[in-house]
């Protein structure tokens, strides 16, 4: 079986957990959404292509920053006492407050990526347009830039008892047990009336930790499990 392998630096980046609104809180590793959105992005698909994809990586540590944070309601009217900037439009003024907010970011990153899209025949543009990018690609913020390493096709073996070589999401069917488990966004769709994504059912996956071991799983050609979801 042949994937595309994707190896990626990043400074610092934050791969936000949903529904967190006190500190933006991050995923030790980016979730399956955000890696697929990054490549939607770089093939200048617009809508939803299956593949699937293994994640895994080494980071140094997390440390906590602050940002500039808006908060607003819909069609709230502007109040002094409330709010910290005016905004007119034709019938009324509305308001919106400014503060400042916490968000946790992830420092040192060393991602190695592996993409298996379901319809084989796209693997040569995928490989092309992450080679050559027609534009800077981001993983977690907007300003969370990555900076590719290596892209390459490599071929893929299955094999029992496979070590890992690094922190790594692993589908919980390959796995005996292990100690943390996180719900990821996956699949989505465009919504027709709003152009938004909307996100599927979220899937549970183990992390592991490097020298751990997976049942079956895949490899490649210089040893890195691939643990598709």
């Amino acid at each position: 079986m042949k994937v595309i392998r994707l190896t990626i630096k990043q400074n610092l980046a934050n791969y936000r957990k949903p529904l967190n609104y006190q500190i933006k809180e991050s995923y030790p590793l980016p979730p399956y959404s955000t890696i697929i959105g990054m490549i939607h992005k770089a093939c200048g698909f617009t809508e939803y292509h299956p593949m699937k994809i293994s994640i895994q990586g080494n980071t140094n540590s997390s440390i906590s920053d602050i940002y500039t944070k808006y908060s607003f309601s819909k069609g709230a009217k502007f109040d002094e006492e409330r709010h910290t900037i005016r905004i007119p439009s034709e019938n009324k003024t509305y308001g919106v407050t400014k503060g400042v907010g916490n968000i946790e970011l992830i420092q040192d990153i060393d991602l190695i990526i592996h993409i298996y899209p379901i319809n084989e025949d796209e693997i040569s543009y995928i490989y092309e347009k992450l080679l050559k990018p027609d534009t800077y690609l981001a993983l977690g913020r907007h300003e969370d830039l990555i900076d590719i390493q290596e892209v390459k096709i490599v071929e893929c073996i299955e094999e029992d008892m496979v070590d890992t070589k690094k922190t790594i999401y692993v589908p919980m069917e390959l796995v005996n047990e292990g100690k943390t488990i996180y719900s990821l966004p996956k699949e989505f769709y465009i919504d027709e009336e709003t152009g938004l994504r909307r996100f599927k059912k979220p899937i549970k996956v183990y992390l592991l930790n490097e020298g751990e071991i997976i049942k079956r799983t895949y490899i490649d050609e210089d040893k890195y499990p691939v643990a598709l979801c």
